[in-house]
């Protein structure tokens, strides 16, 4: 649905936008596609999404309470306002949900929260590369950043890059300051003036550094802060005493990798977790069509991205701005030899879906939970009709169009629950008894009772039912392992009955019918064989 987004000022003399802090709500925006516009009035109208710089508005907010009266419903984002000066108590509106920029927990428990987010500079030219341990570039002002100085001298090393500047964004040219943080292990990051909450937080996070985040304000009188903040357990180092800096980092180092990963998967989610809560306030209800979800396991030429890379750019081509979940499974006890490249493999994963992948949601597995484990762990977050399934090395073709919407509405309609594209030009004469003629009323789909994972189209609902109905609560799988033996043996026990309880298909156009392909991720090996929890 179209959903307007107004960045409001109605002083003259403070500019609408171009802030650095509403670099993390205009990423959400843009995410979710919404018209922007700079405004000193709103037009009336049933809904909108407002963004004011609250701090220079402390003084106005019976001419703020005067144009949000213009709206039936209202998503307000107060912004820019560490010293807390805005009366957010003293806003008026029916039917308002209210973001607090920089909040307090003295007083905006009650409330949105969002932290001040990261600078707008664009990091997708840079390649994942860690090779310095610690780096920290910023201003020594007050008596928590002296503390953090103290100590990060104490316990400098010689893979410590520290430079001390004497202003606001002083001593590195921001490109210059990117670079160094994006190859950084961890980033020390000392309280702001008035809360703990600074632009450095959220930058470790953007650059996949582990940011050492500060739990105390100059003045002592916050702790937790951060936790409170985002309403979850943040996976992050969290410091009080900044003794402590070089021994976090010591405890920590021998896993940097594994935990790095977890908290950049978290970070990713918590960035489309923070949009799709915007779009639910203002009640957007269009999610799409189609979702994809993409599954990865270890393979030899981990940790080289160029399989995985080819598959979802052929996806994007079919599917220029959906969704795409990317199951990241941990490994498998046969597989523990490779584990170290597939985690480096991860990280350079995680580093696309920041920075060079749109709309890609990595879910990243701590243990070994193969293809229906990782469904039953997933689908909770499709939020589309129809998935589209697709395994690392299966891309769809490009050279061919797929008539996606099309084939999505007839899985809509109730005609087929899953439809698969073919990875040969013609179906094997070999595979006929297991072809049932083409579908009456669209004969460009071949029924089957041949179930495979190649590359399908689906109905959520359905691949929800066989997931949580039909796998047991503790698989661990291949789907079509299970799955062919179901849908055959069911058609020759009960016939055309149990085909219907499936309503499987196949892509099967006139002329060559190939619309996917096979890269060979495990290069000619075979399936571990070794027993399966179905």
């Amino acid at each position: 649905m179209s959903v307007n987004v107004y960045y409001l000022s109605v002083k003259k003399d403070v500019p609408c936008n171009s802030y650095w802090d509403y670099t993390i709500i205009i990423d959400a925006f843009n995410t979710l596609k919404y018209e922007t516009s700079e405004v000193r009035t709103i037009p009336k109208q049933e809904k909108a999404i407002v963004v004011i710089p609250a701090r220079h508005h402390a003084d106005a907010v019976a001419e703020i309470n005067k144009e949000l009266s213009k709206l039936d419903k209202v998503v307000l984002f107060l912004m820019g306002d560490e010293e807390r000066v805005f009366p957010v108590d003293k806003i008026q509106h029916d039917n308002i949900d209210i973001w607090v920029q920089n909040p307090h927990p003295d007083k905006d428990d009650s409330y949105n929260r969002i932290g001040t987010g990261y600078a707008p500079h664009d990091l997708s030219g840079l390649d994942y590369k860690k090779d310095t341990e610690l780096f920290f570039s910023g201003q020594i002002t007050h008596s928590r950043r002296q503390e953090m100085k103290q100590y990060v001298d104490i316990q400098k090393r010689d893979n410590w890059d520290v430079n001390y500047t004497e202003s606001f964004t002083a001593g590195l040219e921001p490109k210059q300051y990117f670079e160094k943080m994006a190859r950084a292990g961890y980033v020390p990051c000392p309280s702001g003036a008035v809360i703990p909450d600074s632009f450095r937080a959220f930058e470790a996070f953007e650059c996949m550094a582990m940011p050492i985040l500060d739990e105390i304000n100059p003045s002592g009188t916050i702790n937790g802060y951060w936790d409170w903040l985002f309403d979850d357990s943040v996976p992050a180092i969290k410091i009080k005493d900044w003794i402590s800096v070089g021994g976090y980092i010591k405890d920590t180092l021998p896993e940097w990798n594994k935990l790095v990963n977890i908290q950049t998967a978290w970070w990713i989610k918590w960035k489309r977790d923070f949009a799709l809560k915007i779009k639910e306030q203002i009640g957007d209800t269009d999610f799409g069509d189609t979702t994809a979800i993409v599954c990865t396991s270890p393979i030899p030429s981990h940790p080289d991205t160029r399989i995985i890379d080819e598959t979802i750019a052929s996806i994007r081509h079919h599917l220029p701005d959906a969704e795409i979940i990317l199951q990241i499974d941990g490994v498998r006890e046969e597989q523990k030899d490779r584990a170290e490249d597939y985690e480096e493999y991860t990280s350079r994963v995680l580093w696309k879906c920041l920075h060079q992948w749109k709309n890609v949601l990595p879910v990243v597995f701590q243990e070994h939970m193969h293809q229906s484990g990782m469904a039953r762990e997933t689908l909770d977050l499709v939020k589309t009709p129809t998935i589209l399934y697709v395994e690392q090395d299966t891309p769809l073709v490009t050279d061919y169009e797929i008539p996606l919407k099309d084939l999505t509405k007839i899985i809509e309609d109730g005609d087929s629950n899953v439809i698969r594209f073919h990875f040969e030009a013609q179906i094997p004469k070999e595979h006929s008894h297991m072809m049932l003629g083409p579908e009456k009323r669209h004969p460009e789909l071949m029924r089957t009772v041949q179930w495979s994972q190649r590359p399908h189209l689906a109905s959520t609902a359905y691949y929800r039912r066989i997931i949580f109905e039909i796998f047991s609560s503790d698989s661990r799988s291949f789907i079509e392992d299970y799955m062919h033996g179901v849908v055959h043996n069911g058609y020759i026990k009960d016939g055309l009955g149990s085909w219907h309880q499936h309503k499987l298909h196949i892509y099967n156009p006139e002329g060559n019918i190939k619309r996917s392909y096979h890269t060979d991720g495990r290069e000619g090996a075979a399936k571990y064989d070794n027993t399966q929890i179905f």
